[in-house]
């Protein structure tokens, strides 16, 4: 009864295993080269466990059982030279491989929210009001199983504003004859979006920046990110001035 238990358990780790290592073949490896790699690696187990073995031993001869013997060693060097093929090609492909990085954004807590208030300022200028649903939250997500280093946002003003105003945790850049144009957060060397994860950045307030004209309705504000082995993306924001 024991036996037949702690045979059970081994059968079941095998199992177990051999799900593990096909499932990050399969991860690892294009599809187009997956099957025939499984297909083949099976074919050289069947051929060398269920006829080679067999063979080696029907022999009769000495000199018989001893050249079965070295084919059956040649074929199991094979197998186990194709086995360790497969892992070097693993981590070949999981070192070359690309994380999937997006971004989502909002303005306030209201993912569906596209308009800010905007007030008389100083000079008669209108500008954006200082309200929480005037803050602009960005969250990156990967969307892959790699992670992401050292990723980088920029917060851009594109048309009808005009004048960043500083932010916890945003680099004021590109200032010109109207302020700031852009604001920049740099996650840094040490940050990390794991895979199928996301992570909130500090929210930036948009009050403050002056409306190039007081009669617009509408702002363009364009977000650009990039990481570590991700060429730069970006996507514009079309927020309404009430």
């Amino acid at each position: 009864m024991a036996w037949q238990l702690l045979r059970h358990r081994r059968w079941h780790a095998l199992q177990i295993w051999l799900q593990l290592f096909i499932g990050r073949i399969r991860r690892a490896v294009p599809a187009v080269l997956f099957w025939p790699f499984l297909i083949a690696f099976g074919l050289l187990l069947m051929s060398t466990f269920v006829y080679g073995i067999p063979w080696a031993i029907s022999e009769d001869s000495v000199d018989h059982r001893l050249a079965a013997t070295a084919v059956v060693v040649g074929g199991a060097t094979l197998l186990l030279a194709t086995f360790g093929s497969a892992i070097a090609l693993l981590a070949y492909f999981q070192s070359v491989r690309r994380p999937k990085l997006a971004l989502a954004m909002r303005l306030g807590d209201d993912p569906k929210r596209g308009v800010v208030s905007t007030v008389i300022g100083a000079g008669g200028y209108k500008e954006v009001a200082s309200h929480p649903d005037s803050t602009l939250n960005v969250n990156l997500i990967c969307k892959n199983d790699t992670s992401a280093r050292n990723p980088a946002v920029k917060v851009t003003f594109v048309l009808g504003l005009s004048g960043f105003q500083a932010a916890s945790g945003w680099s004021l850049v590109d200032h010109g004859s109207s302020g700031y144009k852009s604001a920049q957060w740099d996650g840094g060397t040490d940050y990390l979006v794991h895979g199928g994860w996301e992570r909130s950045l500090p929210g930036l307030p948009l009050g403050g920046a002056r409306l190039t004209d007081n009669d617009r309705k509408t702002a363009v504000i364009q977000i650009r990110w990039v990481a570590d082995g991700i060429l730069g993306r970006s996507t514009a924001l079309v927020v309404g001035l009430e």
